[in-house]
């Protein structure tokens, strides 16, 4: 079976360091399937993985990624290039999955509490060393913010509406202001994103 040099080279690397895929996995963060896919040469090592493994060896991942396209390491302009597209599908994986992370707060239209558990299940799926790591734990605070926001004024509204001493649907008013509120904080983080 003769494999892309992708798998080859990270499967020459893996046991040169006396490792298995399971450890290898681990400490570049990643699933240990998505190690054994990149191996089996089913999947394109990029983004990510690419960045984790590059970093478990001790590489740079454009340099990597030259060796991986069969560069040599002394061309500056294969280097520069190999340097770009990494970059490239990087921030695209970084943009993807904060928009992921940033529109399963919707799920708050389908599910109680949908905003802040669809988010926090994605993020938590997400490997610490991730480069969205930090920002999508912002969108998931937020909405855990804005979820007890909602709770403490529902727990309160009882009291509230007998100090104003009022018949006019203060809770509905109010929770229509929240959803119309949250869901402009998601356009505007999406297009942000």
């Amino acid at each position: 079976m003769s494999h892309h040099p992708t798998s080859h080279i990270i499967r020459q690397l893996r046991q040169q360091k006396g490792l298995t895929q399971k450890q290898l996995a681990e400490q570049a963060g990643i699933s240990t399937r998505t190690l054994q896919r990149i191996e089996a040469d089913v999947r394109n090592l990029r983004g990510f993985p690419l960045r984790a493994l590059a970093e478990v060896f001790e590489l740079a991942p454009e340099n990597l990624v030259v060796r991986v396209r069969g560069g040599g390491e002394g061309e500056n302009g294969a280097l520069e290039i190999a340097r770009r597209e990494w970059e490239q599908e990087e921030e695209e994986d970084v943009k993807r999955r904060l928009g992921q992370i940033n529109l399963a707060a919707l799920a708050m239209f389908i599910l109680p509490f949908g905003n802040v558990l669809a988010p926090m299940v994605l993020w938590l799926r997400m490997s610490k060393k991730h480069p969205a790591f930090e920002r999508g734990r912002r969108i998931v605070n937020f909405q855990i913010l804005w979820t007890l926001t909602v709770c403490m004024f529902l727990i309160s509204s009882p009291f509230l509406i007998k100090s104003f001493n009022t018949t006019f649907p203060l809770i509905g008013v109010f929770l229509g202001l929240m959803a119309v509120g949250n869901l402009v904080t998601i356009a505007h983080t999406a297009r942000a994103i």
